[in-house]
């Protein structure tokens, strides 16, 4: 990780991207719009349809029943699976972010995991060193318990999903999913006054690569047991809060973030779930 004056690379475009909106939107099935506390998605233009990504593991959808995408998750308080009529309506996230030039944000056929889109984030090569590609979904309040889930496709290692909370304008707490080689992280972070600081880890190994195929990612954060669990298919691995930590105000940020090479990441099958 890069250091920058003290302050990690990661954690400054975090700090970077709560004060900075910008102008891609990729979006879908939103399964409820009024769920209590999910913020209003601001206007953004959208981007097209990715016919350049790269073929791979065709969408299998789910066999739970006959249902797929969002049909699986009825209970989320919000769900995007990119099938709606108008998958690019700029009413499903509430900030999506990026610098002005690096890469697009588009629907793609070519992979998915239920039928027919997944959503595309292609990030150009030779950015700065710690750029961001990145939709966010925020909501308003504190819970006892929030989840979200997705799948992904990651092609080289990188950041690609973070669930943080925003107490005040001062302080953030931020769970930053990892892919690498062979594993997938769970970092958590601080980022305050003359932070960011490393809180806590967990990590779950992998005999295969989990480069390039679709993997099912889960993050909980439990207030009740003050932990954190990180769940990949059938595996999980559990880090231990830091006391401070709240779910006040928690956002939910998906695509390659503080990353400064080519990258493509995949996303399909987003839910969140938020308890008071």
């Amino acid at each position: 990780m890069r250091y920058i004056n003290g302050m990690s690379s990661r954690g400054l475009v975090f700090a970077s991207l709560l004060v900075v909106g910008a102008a891609w939107v990729a979006c879908a099935d939103f399964s409820s719009n009024d769920a209590p506390g999910a913020d209003a998605g601001a206007d953004a233009p959208g981007a097209g349809s990715d016919a350049s990504a790269p073929p791979g593991d065709a969408g299998g959808g789910s066999s739970d029943g006959g249902t797929s995408g969002c049909a699986r998750f009825a209970d989320a308080s919000f769900c995007v699976d990119f099938e709606q009529p108008d998958p690019l309506a700029a009413t499903v996230w509430t900030a999506p972010r990026t610098s002005i030039d690096a890469g697009t944000i588009a629907l793609t056929t070519a992979r998915s995991v239920s039928p027919t889109h997944s959503v595309s984030f292609l990030m150009r090569d030779g950015g700065p060193p710690c750029d961001s590609l990145v939709l966010e979904r925020s909501f308003s309040g504190a819970y006892q318990n929030v989840r979200a889930r997705a799948s992904a496709s990651v092609e080289t290692s990188g950041d690609f999903f973070v669930l943080s909370s925003h107490p005040d304008n001062n302080i953030s707490y931020v769970l930053f999913v990892v892919m690498h080689e062979d594993s997938i992280d769970l970092d958590i972070q601080e980022n305050s006054d003359g932070g960011p600081y490393t809180k806590g880890r967990a990590s779950i190994p992998f005999d295969t690569t989990p480069l390039g195929i679709f993997q099912d990612v889960m993050v909980e954060i439990d207030m009740a047991s003050h932990v954190a669990r990180l769940t990949v298919g059938a595996k999980s691995a559990d880090a231990t809060l830091p006391l401070e930590y709240t779910t006040k105000n928690p956002r939910l940020t998906l695509g390659p973030f503080c990353h400064n090479t080519g990258q493509r990441v995949l996303i399909d099958d987003v839910a969140a779930w938020v308890t008071p």
